[in-house]
């Protein structure tokens, strides 16, 4: 069974509660979890762009920019979501994955 998709306005309207109530990142019925609000939107990186960062397209990635966040990441210890925020990059355990290849075997493991 796939993964559910979700309308770019149910999303802009569980970031805005989430974002301007009180109860925190409770579910909203029949529309996104509390956990994929906080990610999605930049929520625990402390850089909240909101609903735009649901918008952040999926792409290729150069071997040199692959190496450039690990390294980055080495160098800051940030978490993979942070390191995601900061470069733009669309999904967290993307960068987790690059940490790890280039953990096993350097820059070569990093080459599609």
């Amino acid at each position: 069974m796939g993964r559910k998709k979700y309308s770019f306005e149910c999303k802009q309207q569980v970031v805005h509660h989430y974002l301007n109530s009180d109860d925190g990142a409770k579910k909203q019925p029949g529309c996104l979890a509390s956990t994929t609000v906080q990610s999605g939107a930049g929520l625990n990186t402390g850089t909240v762009n909101g609903v735009n960062d649901f918008t952040i397209p999926t792409r290729a990635y150069s071997t040199e920019f692959k190496e450039s966040v690990v390294r980055w990441m080495q160098e800051h210890n940030p978490s993979s979501r942070k390191a995601a925020t900061k470069f733009c990059i669309a999904v967290a355990c993307t960068v987790s994955k690059w940490e790890r290849l280039y953990r096993e075997g350097g820059i070569i493991a990093l080459r599609d």
